[in-house]
């Protein structure tokens, strides 16, 4: 109860992603073997279970599908029964218990949650049917009935889980300005990409987690429009060549199609070039056949061929070059198994609600190293979420790479100005607090240790712990922190961080 936002009753979750399935049943535990099942949970009472399946009532446990209701046993406990008929993946076998509830958020679509949360995560995810009627025009009909999303406690380690007809999301994105709904995008876009076409082997992610991003950016635009496609396809680059020169341009790891062979960490797979450079590759493709108005319609044909089939780099070329043929300057065998970034788009403009962001920056490097100059809160007003966020990136970065060093002193100046730190969205409050660590700005130490002592999400809270550690004004306090909060934090992040902290966990 303690990892719960209630606190009043027990909370049981499962994550099989991505060779943990083995564990919850006996199963051939890789994406190449695709089963179907069907289950009976039987909970105590208010406890309910939502499973990556659809509902069955009691009385039509072998026969039609009904929506999710309990079935009485015995005083104080109930059964649900689910039914997945459609052939998943193992590691999309899915469980949840707990103290939950529900409300509509479309026609096809319940938000659950616990009840302290309900109200607002339905606000929050009541544009869910958009982004569900945008993917179908693009790659065909959802075949999986509900898509119901569950948001998870605050301990939950992930942003999301694709897990079929329930995707487990994180409460990190209930922020109360629907900022954070467009990460929908991506889970519904895995009900095509993942889900319906499965790979066979993990060599092959980027079918996977490329394809997804490629159909979320689409489902972007046609929801929010082209400027902020554009601004997430321009961070989502930035993200993936920084990776790249951090991890080194002929590494293993930054080829499409890995070598699995290489002694390394296999979950080093799951990383931004699965990814970033996935998607890119299929803008490369886009741009090579002649753009959208031909590649799309491909794409819907491919979807539909191999939906519920598994899919590998080879059938995918296969399927591309038997629609297309040769193209004039194409290398498939180089765009796949080539380190770095083999490929590049021919029309790579800067995004037009960058130059903003870029201006700004270009003010705030002047008045860093200037000690002076004219900043004022009217410089990002009416500015996109996203502008913020390609913003503080960029100026994390610089402080990262010694290009700028902001010191305490600025950092609270631009705070008192921009007022980041009251922003709702938590990726921006989160890069804004790593940048005022790295300036040894002490003020921004108590907001961060609320953060780490009520949120257990990997992406907020390890670059958390790690700058505060390596900073002048934070090592015991990480120490400390991670001390008193790691009851809360689900085993994952408490390894993770251990290991950060470098306490030889």
């Amino acid at each position: 109860p303690h990892q719960t936002a209630g606190g009043q009753h027990p909370y049981f979750f499962t994550q099989c992603h991505a060779i943990n399935a083995r564990s919850l049943v006996p199963c051939q535990d890789t994406p190449a073997a695709k089963v179907t099942y069907t289950a009976c949970i039987r909970v105590k009472t208010p406890l309910k279970a939502l499973m990556s399946a659809l509902a069955v009532p009691e009385s039509a446990v072998s026969g039609g599908i009904g929506k999710r209701r309990p079935s009485t046993l015995a005083s104080g406990s109930h059964a649900f029964f689910f039914e997945e008929k459609i052939p998943i993946c193992t590691y999309l076998i899915a469980l949840a218990v707990g103290d939950l509830v529900s409300a509509d958020i479309g026609p096809r679509s319940s938000v659950w949650c616990e009840p302290g949360v309900v109200k607002a995560a339905a606000e929050e995810f009541v544009g869910t049917e958009n982004f569900l009627a945008a993917a179908e025009s693009l790659v065909g009909e959802y075949r999986w009935e509900r898509y119901d999303l569950l948001i998870l406690p605050p301990s939950f380690p992930h942003g999301g889980m694709e897990n079929p007809c329930l995707t487990f999301v994180t409460p990190t994105l209930v922020v109360g300005d629907r900022s954070m709904a467009h990460v929908i995008a991506h889970e519904i876009a895995h009900s095509w990409f993942g889900n319906l076409l499965s790979i066979g082997n993990w060599e092959d992610v980027w079918l996977s987690e490329g394809f997804t991003v490629f159909l979320e950016r689409k489902i972007i635009e046609r929801v929010y429009g082209m400027d902020t496609k554009e601004m997430h396809s321009s961070s989502g680059r930035k993200e993936l060549l920084l990776y790249i020169e951090r991890t080194g341009k002929d590494h293993n790891i930054t080829r499409l199609v890995p070598d699995l062979t290489a002694d390394e960490d296999p979950d080093a797979l799951f990383s931004t070039v699965a990814y970033e450079k996935g998607c890119l590759f299929l803008d490369y493709l886009e741009e090579k056949v002649g753009g959208r108005g031909v590649f799309e319609p491909f794409l819907k044909d491919y979807t539909q061929e191999y939906a519920m089939k598994t899919v590998s780099s080879a059938v995918f070329r296969q399927y591309f070059e038997k629609r297309f043929g040769y193209i004039d300057g194409l290398d498939f065998d180089n765009c796949l198994k080539s380190p770095g970034l083999p490929f590049e788009l021919a029309n790579n403009t800067t995004p037009r609600l960058i130059i903003p962001a870029l201006k700004v920056q270009q003010q705030i490097t002047d008045y860093a190293l200037a000690g002076k100059g004219e900043l004022s809160e009217e410089d990002i007003a009416g500015w996109s979420v996203e502008q913020i966020l390609f913003l503080l990136s960029a100026l994390l970065a610089s402080q990262t790479s010694a290009s700028l060093l902001l010191d305490a002193n600025t950092t609270r100046e631009l705070d008192r100005i921009y007022r980041f730190s009251s922003l709702k969205n938590g990726t921006c409050v989160n890069l804004w607090q790593l940048i005022c660590i790295s300036a040894g700005d002490s003020s921004v130490l108590d907001p961060v240790v609320e953060v780490l002592r009520n949120n257990g999400r990997l992406r907020y809270v390890r670059p958390l712990y790690k700058s505060l550690y390596m900073s002048s004004i934070g090592r015991e306090l990480a120490l400390d922190t991670y001390e008193a909060s790691k009851r809360f934090y689900h085993p994952l992040t408490a390894k993770f961080v251990a290991m950060d902290l470098n306490l030889g966990i």
